[in-house]
């Protein structure tokens, strides 16, 4: 008997709930959560080596299946979705920590207030309720603004707000929504240069019924990604070409006021202004979600965020909407850029790193 089957068997034996040890389900539930988490610990140390070994991420993968799915045969109380969510939650959980913020003044505040794109190549977009304007750099001064982006046949139709934005392969993609109706939810497609409209998608509002908070692109797979604004348990997926809705992605737990999102590497980073401001980070393919950072108490709203690179790494760039230290009315609201460094990384990461996929 290898390795897997022995400690699994023992697993299964000592912890797992069965019809002879019934009555002391309760009182050993601590016990098997602990053996399962023990035990999923020793067989990720072994599949790490053996992906590693391998050099593939796509074998990493294939195992960590087949680890759930014996867990949920093992343990009846887990169904092997959740002992998936389990599982890449340990595989794929991170924590990432405010190292300080940038505050526009009252003007760029009102221009830079729902979102923000990063490019590859560094460039960066802001997004107002009402505007869309290219920087000269993160904190910079504007390169090029447009206000109202909104086409004409589109305000005829009620709509009046812009949410967090994204860009890819020369495009720069605008969510467009008739609030506070909600009735005619649009992706609109500009050029990121001179920031001029080509064309929009309409996105059904049975999916969107509260509009179109946010965009997210994943130009690898040639999608589109957004969600509900209030507590979205799902992500829904739109063909990067056509609009048309393909089938969503079912999350492992809500969003509460989904704000912006950005995708890297087969994950998102969805920003959740629910009464904990916070970053939850989502494996695109399993649907697992999991918080990885929190804002400050005194964020008033949390809005959307860019992805960055630099010297000394990634970097989540947050935005957010606070006010200054003398007053707290409406005036006196600011936006904010949060930069979230990495503090503690992902187990998948560190098998990309170590074979040169990262």
């Amino acid at each position: 008997m290898n390795r897997f089957f022995l400690s699994l068997s023992l697993f299964v034996i000592i912890f797992a709930p069965t019809s002879f040890a019934a009555n002391r389900v309760s009182t050993n539930a601590t016990g098997a959560s602990q053996a399962r988490a023990d035990f999923e610990s020793q067989q990720l140390h072994i599949i790490f080596q053996e992906a590693q070994a391998a050099h593939s991420e796509e074998l990493f993968d294939q195992k960590i299946y087949e680890l759930a799915q014996n867990i949920a045969q093992a343990d009846r109380s887990l169904s092997p979705q959740e002992a998936l969510d389990e599982i890449i939650e340990r595989v794929d959980g991170e924590q990432w920590v405010d190292t300080g913020w940038h505050t526009f003044d009252i003007i760029d505040s009102v221009l830079r207030s729902q979102g923000m794109a990063i490019d590859e190549k560094g460039a960066v977009w802001y997004s107002g309720e009402w505007d869309v304007l290219r920087a000269k750099s993160l904190y910079g001064a504007d390169a090029d603004l447009r206000i109202l982006p909104i086409p004409a046949p589109l305000q005829k139709l009620g709509d009046n707000h812009v949410g967090d934005i994204d860009t890819a392969k020369g495009k720069l993609y605008l969510p467009i929504e008739d609030g506070p109706k909600y009735l005619n939810p649009h992706i609109g497609v500009y050029d990121p240069q001179n920031l001029k409209f080509e064309s929009a998608f309409t996105l059904p509002t049975d999916l969107q019924p509260d509009g179109v908070p946010w965009v997210a692109v994943d130009s690898q797979k040639g999608v589109l990604y957004s969600s509900s604004f209030d507590h979205p348990s799902s992500i829904n997926v739109y063909d990067i070409n056509t609009g048309k809705p393909l089938a969503p992605i079912q999350m492992s737990q809500t969003a509460p006021h989904a704000q912006g999102a950005k995708v890297y590497g087969g994950m998102m980073y969805i920003t959740s202004d629910g009464s904990t401001k916070g970053i939850i980070k989502l494996n695109l393919t399993t649907g697992t979600a999991m918080t990885v950072g929190t804002l400050p108490a005194e964020v008033t709203e949390l809005e959307g965020l860019a992805i960055s690179h630099a010297i000394d790494g990634m970097a989540l760039n947050v935005m957010a909407i606070g006010y200054g230290k003398q007053s707290h009315k409406a005036w006196n609201k600011r936006s904010e850029i949060h930069v979230f460094k990495m503090v503690t990384t992902s187990m998948r990461n560190q098998l990309r790193q170590s074979i040169g996929t990262l």
